[in-house]
């Protein structure tokens, strides 16, 4: 999409989204907090991919011309830090002289198999969601497609119980343990489908059929998402703690609630601030928004988040109760700054490579 038909609602949504990404790799973030933000804000993602397939009409796109697109943004962004990971991986490992060969065999294998390392297993589960949603829209209808993917969900979701207790019944069989992974790669992916699905009809309700974003007003809109994160802020305790990454889902009633409606409330929230996206504060949340993808890859694996616990560790000297949320505020803009500076970098470099 060309800049200047971006979404800006979209662009706010995932610059939230990403903000709460960070926020849950915090050292000593509050459980209750963590709850809640880990409810919701990876599926938002999904959602919100979702929306945007609906708003840009890709399911019309020519087959070649779609793949070779999800392939330029997707496929070889995830190679690319794949490697930059497993790059500096070793680096760390050799200046603190902890090198295991076992720990590099392993990780080159997450990649190989699209298990993916640390937070890069969301692009192969993008990747491959965009693809099958892709198709299914192109050759069934919206009621086939809204049922085959209800019914894979479903599947998917026995499987993956049963995919659990493979993983633990054959932990000492190599073979059947690295497979497992791969069974971990495909049932989030269809998982993701749902989530790309759900966006998507969203899309096509509130906005398309609904004009929901004309006829509500923008302080509605925000109340609305405001009262549904308050109702989420209650439900994301009694599920506890999950995990879109390792498919860690709690009661699937209460982590499919709290996801879809934590998603819903956030772009509510986004699109009433669509009239004032260009306040510089919402500028800077836009431009976080934008550089997502960025950001998730490198702000753990490129040792962002470790430079930022280190200098946070030494503003706060001595981290006790009372110096946690100052620990936690260091941290997270520290994190910001340096992503900020990578990024402007990063496209300094690439102007200079078009001149």
């Amino acid at each position: 999409m060309m800049e200047s038909k971006r979404i800006n609602y979209f662009d706010i949504a995932k610059g939230i989204g990403i903000i709460l990404v960070v926020m849950g790799h915090l050292e000593y973030i509050s459980s209750p907090i963590r709850f809640f933000i880990v409810s919701f804000h990876m599926p938002m993602f999904f959602v919100i991919s979702g929306m945007l397939m609906a708003a840009t009409g890709e399911e019309n796109k020519p087959v070649s011309s779609y793949i070779k697109g999800k392939l330029k943004r997707i496929a070889v962004p995830y190679i690319g830090y794949s490697v930059l990971f497993l790059v500096l991986e070793i680096v760390f490992m050799y200046l603190t002289d902890t090198v295991s060969w076992i720990n590099i065999i392993q990780n080159t294998y997450y990649t190989i198999c699209l298990y993916g390392n640390s937070v890069l297993w969301f692009l192969p589960a993008m990747f491959f969601a965009c693809l099958m949603f892709y198709f299914l829209r192109r050759k069934t209808n919206h009621k086939v497609t809204i049922s085959l993917v209800i019914i894979l969900t479903i599947i998917m979701y026995g499987l993956n119980k049963l995919n659990g207790l493979m993983g633990m019944s054959f932990s000492d069989n190599m073979f059947m343990s690295e497979l497992f992974f791969f069974f971990v790669m495909v049932i989030r992916s269809f998982f993701a489908m749902f989530y790309l699905a759900t966006g998507y009809y969203l899309y096509i309700l509130l906005v398309k059929q609904l004009d929901f974003t004309s006829k509500v007003k923008p302080v509605l809109m925000a109340l609305i998402g405001i009262c549904i994160l308050a109702l989420i802020g209650w439900t994301s305790q009694i599920n506890g703690i999950v995990d879109f990454h390792f498919l860690m889902l709690g009661n699937p009633f209460l982590f499919l609630f709290n996801s879809v409606a934590g998603s819903i409330a956030v772009i509510f929230i986004s699109m009433s601030f669509e009239g004032i996206s260009e306040i510089k504060v919402f500028k800077l949340i836009r431009f976080y928004g934008k550089n997502s993808l960025t950001i998730m890859a490198t702000h753990m694996d490129c040792y962002i988040m470790y430079i930022s616990l280190l200098f946070a560790m030494f503003i706060t000297k001595n981290i006790n109760e009372s110096k946690k949320l100052l620990f936690c505020t260091v941290t997270l803009i520290t994190v910001f700054i340096l992503e900020t500076i990578l990024i402007l970098c990063v496209k300094q470099i690439k102007t200079l490579k078009n001149r």
